[in-house]
């Protein structure tokens, strides 16, 4: 689902500005929770921390720039905010600080926090979009590392079967995805 320039003008006001928040929320809330796990390894903050930026968004919405790049940027701006915030209170900054401190680019960490988080959301849509026999196993044997008997065991199938949607699969991505990002999804097997 994506934010055109035209949607946000349309709707950055009223009773449709909640449409706008709801369509945000659908498109960047996954993306934004795992950048926040990312931060701080804490799956139930880093989920509350994605629904305060929607929130923070909500009340100073007609402050922000009516652009999807400005939206997107306002949304991990706030999440980065929070969780650093977060990881002050909690006593951890000093730790977190003299690890910044040995990183020759502090920011290297959230950059790769972004644009990991980035791929794994074009990786998911890629194998959300395969036929259902090819999305689970592919889902089980990239996303979730399981062998290909584990795999023919839960889904009660031969292990042939399983190499062969394996191998359809793949060609389908093939298609659907760059050299670099297929070249991803495989080493995530090993």
């Amino acid at each position: 689902m994506g934010i055109s320039s035209r949607s946000i003008g349309k709707q950055a006001t009223g009773s449709s500005g909640e449409e706008l928040v709801k369509e945000l929320f659908t498109t960047y809330f996954d993306r934004l929770a795992y950048f926040a796990f990312r931060l701080l390894n804490d799956r139930e903050l880093a989920n509350d921390m994605a629904q305060d930026a929607f929130v923070k968004f909500w009340q100073v919405r007609s402050e922000v720039e009516d652009h999807p790049v400005a939206i997107k940027n306002f949304l991990y701006t706030t999440v980065k905010n929070s969780c650093l915030n977060a990881i002050r209170r909690q006593k951890v900054a000093g730790e977190y600080l003299s690890h910044l401190e040995r990183e020759s680019e502090p920011d290297g960490t959230v950059i790769e926090a972004i644009v990991t988080s980035e791929v794994l959301h074009l990786l998911d849509e890629a194998i959300e979009a395969l036929p259902e026999s090819y999305r689970r196993i592919s889902t089980l044997a990239y996303l979730d590392g399981k062998k290909n008997q584990e795999i023919a065991d839960l889904l009660d199938m031969s292990v042939n079967t399983v190499k062969k949607q394996k191998q359809r699969a793949l060609e389908l991505l093939r298609m659907k995805l760059t050299p670099e990002l297929l070249a991803l999804l495989l080493l995530l097997r090993y």
